[in-house]
């Protein structure tokens, strides 16, 4: 066995006889004297090296004749090997007495290589440091650089040049809006939402790039009515989008998890409590009231909402000032008419920028009807084509309840919509 390795070399030179590689080794070394210091110095190294070579062969508890591995063979081993070394150190030349002998190299040469290689293992650590620390920093500057692109440009039509994701030469403008301010703004009301969106940080504004960057310019939004709308898109599905509530929009959503209805029933909320503030008396008609009445919210797959109104409106009432001081686009056409506008608190969130500038009645938004009465037997409401309400059908107002929160209405909300969609109107219809 290799273990015996130690006892067979000492068996050897006791005898005098020399082994293969003994005299391999003396062979291969002509005028070299069996007693010369030198030669015995190769010559010791040279079968230091190889039992080394056989010992490297094994692992520190080889296995034993019945192919097991057992610690007390692995000891037996280092023992043999310690022997050897021990055999050899004392036949070794002191390096004082010649520099020259190859065996004197030896230990220099391993701590040289040991050395080595703790220096290049240092050094790879070191670089590996190094390239973490510049990726962390990258990543830093650039969510910093972003950041200050979207917070720092506070003026309407303050352009930037914004080349990210393009690869053509020519640099794309961009340009962000002055958004409102949610510190300055009265809500009427307590409610939680209010509450978690003035808590909703930072409040930055959408980036609009190339025809996009119109949308930064309110100077002409009466003139271009729904070109100055916010993009949006969302879902209309049901059962997903059933029950879709303003609240959702404060959790960051995707288009492809997004509800239309709730983006509406923020309208529906936010211009009902402005017209009931002002003496307005709204109520909830049409499809909103058709909403109400099968299930209590909003309808998924419809485009807009409505209200009824008394009175008059106009751009620069107090109606028209405190939905434009909230962020929102309030605008005639045909009837006045009211969508998310690029200055609102949510805008970034909702802005899909994927879209075209939206053309009319692509995106969510209110519709807003004049109702007057007559005399005293009867109303009118706009789009309801030729005829009139009956004054005991309208008052005096009913109300209610779309999630949740209450909203007044006509008195009699079944003659309503059976003068409006048929008999069947609490069957579901969507539209094609």
């Amino acid at each position: 066995m290799v273990f015996e390795t130690g006892k067979l070399l000492r068996s050897n030179r006791k005898n005098g006889t020399h082994t293969d590689s003994e005299t391999a080794t003396t062979k291969k070394e002509p005028g070299c004297h069996t007693h010369s210091r030198a030669c015995s110095g190769r010559h010791l190294a040279s079968l230091a090296f190889q039992s080394l070579q056989q010992h490297t062969l094994y692992t520190r508890f080889p296995r034993d004749s019945n192919g097991s591995s057992s610690p007390s063979s692995g000891y037996r081993s280092f023992l043999f090997l310690q022997e050897d070394r021990r055999a050899l150190t004392h036949h070794m030349p002191s390096s004082k007495t010649n520099l020259d002998d190859p065996a004197v190299g030896i230990q220099p040469l391993k701590t040289f290589s040991r050395g080595s290689m703790m220096l290049l293992i240092v050094t790879l650590l070191l670089a590996g440091v190094v390239a973490c620390d510049l990726a962390m920093e990258m990543n830093i500057l650039s969510s910093t650089s972003e950041y200050l692109l979207r917070s720092n440009v506070s003026e309407l039509g303050n352009y930037t040049n914004d080349t990210e994701g393009s690869n053509d030469a020519s640099e794309e403008p961009s340009c962000s809006p002055k958004m409102v301010n949610l510190s300055q703004i009265e809500y009427h009301s307590n409610h939680r939402y209010f509450t978690l969106l003035k808590e909703v940080r930072p409040q930055l504004p959408p980036v609009f790039r190339g025809d996009h960057t119109v949308l930064c310019n309110d100077s002409n939004a009466q003139d271009v009515g729904y070109a100055y709308c916010l993009p949006i898109s969302g879902r209309k599905d049901s059962p997903f989008c059933t029950g879709a509530d303003r609240m959702d929009l404060l959790t960051q959503h995707s288009t492809q998890t997004r509800c239309y209805a709730s983006v509406l029933h923020m309208l529906l909320v936010e211009v009902y409590e402005e017209l009931y503030a002002f003496g307005k008396a709204p109520l909830v008609v049409y499809g909103s009231l058709l909403g109400a009445v099968r299930n209590g919210s909003m309808i998924p797959f419809t485009e807009d909402t409505d209200i009824a109104y008394s009175g008059q409106l106009d751009l620069d009432d107090e109606v028209g000032r405190a939905l434009v001081s909230k962020g929102y686009h309030f605008f005639y056409l045909n009837i006045w008419r009211v969508c998310v506008a690029p200055t609102h608190p949510l805008a970034a969130s909702l802005y899909n920028s994927r879209l075209p500038i939206a053309p009319d009645y692509s995106v969510p938004y209110l519709d807003l009807y004049g109702m007057k009465k007559l005399n005293e037997t009867d109303w009118s409401l706009e789009k309801y084509g030729d005829s009139t309400l009956p004054a005991e059908k309208v008052e005096s107002f009913s109300q209610v309840t779309i999630n949740g929160l209450p909203f007044d209405t006509v008195h009699d909300p079944d003659y309503f919509l059976k003068e409006m969609y048929g008999d069947d109107y609490m069957i579901p219809k969507p539209r094609k």
